[in-house]
């Protein structure tokens, strides 16, 4: 089974060379149903940024509420057992 790292990776390269294409051999199309002037690539290229985006998020908050606020000692010396358990609570 893969683990998310494998996930995550081989969608993003899944997904840049079908942009790099669009871009470079078609001569950057666009959509003419669309109101904005947006190509192909740049959707592509958007989406994919927007998922990076989203992932970071994810880890970010693992890291600071997850493993700082509810598992360090440290936290449970300068707040109190009683705030984390509250923090622990709400996520």
């Amino acid at each position: 089974m893969f683990s998310a790292i494998y996930v995550h990776l081989i969608l993003v390269t899944c997904l840049l060379p079908p942009a790099a294409f669009s871009y470079y051999r078609l001569g950057n199309p666009s959509f003419e149903f669309l109101p904005t002037d947006a190509s192909i690539s740049w959707l592509i290229l958007f989406s994919v940024r927007s998922y990076m985006t989203l992932t970071l998020a994810y880890i970010t908050e693992y890291f600071f509420v997850d493993i700082l606020a509810t598992r360090s000692p440290l936290s449970v010396k300068v707040v109190s057992s009683q705030c984390n358990l509250i923090v622990d609570h709400c996520v």
